[in-house]
């Protein structure tokens, strides 16, 4: 982890916050778990808006008992909760932040095209070298069923620890090369990615450097030949994570189930999808592709809502996706 002062705390030892507020049902909860990179990157949203949030920690591999019935079965973390309304894919999350909680932007003065474009860039090409990297150098050191886990949710056999392994290093050249750009990017800014202030590509590409600095092998001394990206790093860090407080796995499926979901939006006509009010799944094009099903009772340009009712266990709850690399199915 990079050196930061710690002025706030948390009994999850990845990250630190201050408890000053009451937990209730429209408060923003995150499921997420502490070495979570793609949940970094939506701690830092809350820090740089300087929200107050509710943190659960989910488990790290499966079984996830207390979040998948949420989802509706999707095991990706994280996903942001507020009442009966379940936010899944940190993409969505931003944009469910941003609408909520526009001042100060997480697009800083800049295009939002600039930085999704650069998002999508650093979390479907940057970010796996580098994490294939560090988890093949720590394969000694993690759980046991981590990396079956992780091979499952990508459809995978369960991998030979020894070619997790080797993994490693094939990977080093593809992710250096990156590191390139990143320096070359930030030696033509003042500050961050696109200028002087900090923006979403800013965290895109921030979590998956920090990402290499989260187990016992720590991997960030790669970046000491690229001068510009430890400063960037301390700066994005000083970003915090805003004001949270802990909450438990059952307090939050109480509230979900004590609730209703939040009315909807008008959605938009769409020839291709499903008519609403039909049953669909939703499942994501790469990976963890355990389908969602419910009724499709909102279609947006941006993402798509579920109403799954879940009888006596949770009541009615909405489970929103993405569109934007996540099927959407008519069930047959």
């Amino acid at each position: 982890m990079i050196p930061a002062e710690e002025n706030f705390t948390c009994t999850d030892k990845n990250f630190h916050a201050t408890v000053t507020f009451p937990i209730m049902s429209e408060k923003l909860i995150l499921h997420h778990y502490g070495i979570s990179p793609f949940s970094e990157k939506i701690r830092l949203i809350f820090g740089l808006k300087n929200l107050e949030w509710n943190s659960v920690i989910v488990p790290e591999v499966m079984p996830k008992p207390n979040f998948t019935p949420l989802t509706g079965g999707n095991r990706r973390t994280p996903a942001l909760q507020i009442g009966a309304d379940i936010y899944c894919d940190t993409r969505l999350i931003v944009q469910i932040l941003e609408e909520r909680y526009p001042h100060p932007s997480v697009y800083g003065k800049y295009s939002p095209g600039m930085s999704n474009a650069i998002m999508t860039w650093a979390e479907d090409q940057f970010f796996w070298p580098g994490a294939r990297y560090i988890t093949g150098i720590n394969a000694d050191h993690v759980d046991k069923s981590l990396h079956p886990d992780r091979a499952a949710m990508r459809g995978n056999k369960p991998p030979d620890l020894e070619r997790v392994k080797k993994a490693a290093p094939r990977n080093l050249p593809e992710m250096l090369i990156q590191f390139e750009w990143v320096q070359d990017m930030l030696s033509r800014t003042k500050a961050y990615m696109l200028g002087d202030e900090v923006s979403l590509a800013d965290l895109a590409v921030y979590h998956g450097i920090w990402f290499l600095g989260v187990m016992k092998i720590n991997a960030l001394g790669l970046i000491e030949p690229y001068p510009a990206i430890l400063p960037w790093m301390k700066r994005v860090e000083q970003l915090g994570h805003g004001i949270v407080s802990e909450l438990s796995a059952e307090d939050a499926i109480a509230i979900a189930k004590s609730t209703e979901p939040a009315p909807l939006r008008e959605s938009i006509i769409d020839s291709v999808a499903p008519p609403l009010g039909s049953q669909v799944t939703v499942q994501p094009l790469d990976y963890g592709s355990d389908p969602v099903q419910g009724e499709l009772v909102y279609l947006g340009r941006n993402h798509v809502t579920l109403r799954r009712e879940t009888g006596s266990e949770l009541g009615s709850m909405a489970v929103h996706f993405p569109r934007m690399q996540y099927m959407l199915k008519a069930v047959r």
